[in-house]
């Protein structure tokens, strides 16, 4: 499920009805119940899926984070 491809047509197709919406100065769009239940279904899966992925982002970054230890040495320009 987690690396399972999601289908975000409906996504698209949403952005593509405001955007044509725009350009006709149209104050409104119409969507289909069906339509609007796709358009939800397919952001909750984006939404589960990046939080998902930030949570183990940040988890995975916790257990691996070492100090570095940086030594600067300052010769005036000595060197170069």
């Amino acid at each position: 499920m987690e690396n399972d491809l999601i289908n975000t047509s409906s996504i698209i197709n949403f952005i593509k009805i405001v955007k044509n919406a725009e350009l006709e100065q149209q104050r409104e769009i119409k969507m289909t119940l069906k339509d609007a239940k796709n358009l939800s279904y397919a952001l909750s899966l984006v939404l589960a899926r990046y939080t998902s992925n930030l949570e183990n982002f940040i988890v995975n970054n916790k257990e691996n984070k070492k100090e570095e230890i940086i030594q600067i040495t300052m010769d005036g320009g000595k060197g170069w």
